[in-house]
């Protein structure tokens, strides 16, 4: 049930010179904070890459290997980014709908190191959702807070390379 991050990307922002470099980022060290969706962690926590493009006027792009659609962020005035994506994953079963949005925060210790948090926010609608929550062990609406180290790797921006 790996859906977390289909459409969600790790992010980062422009902080001017001694922001996050563009390039290759991998993220890993997942912990995860709370759990009230009691899901699996092998199902919500993952380890990879992700791109990132900083731009002086073109701010900041970001991107999944498998997943080239951008997270929509702002940066707050003390450099941290806040994105929030309303719709990470959504599951149909006949009567049920199951939606995960995320919200990401990331904070860059230096250009090339930082620490992403993310929050998963699962919902239901539909008549069946108490079957499907009953089948997930869990209950609706319910949330999923992880912690991420991010590390840069390389100028490689991937399949960012293409727009540059």
């Amino acid at each position: 049930m790996r859906w977390w991050w289909i459409g969600a990307a790790l992010v980062a922002c422009d902080t001017g010179p001694d922001g996050p470099r563009s390039g290759e980022w991998s993220f890993s060290s997942a912990e995860v904070v709370s759990n009230q969706c009691q899901f699996p962690e092998e199902d919500v926590v993952e380890q990879g890459t992700f791109y990132l493009h900083s731009g002086e006027d073109e701010g900041v792009t970001i991107a999944l290997p498998d997943n080239p659609e951008p997270l929509p962020c702002a940066a707050a005035a003390d450099g941290t980014l806040y994105c929030v994506d309303e719709l990470v994953s959504e599951v149909a079963t006949g009567g049920a709908v199951i939606t995960i949005g995320t919200e990401l925060m990331a904070m860059f210790i230096d250009e090339v190191t930082g620490e992403v948090t993310q929050e998963l926010d699962g919902d239901c609608m539909g008549s069946l959702c108490s079957l499907a929550a009953s089948a997930l062990n869990t209950s609706f609406p319910c949330t999923v807070d992880l912690h991420y180290d991010v590390m840069w790797r390389s100028d490689d921006l991937g399949i960012l390379a293409k727009d540059r």
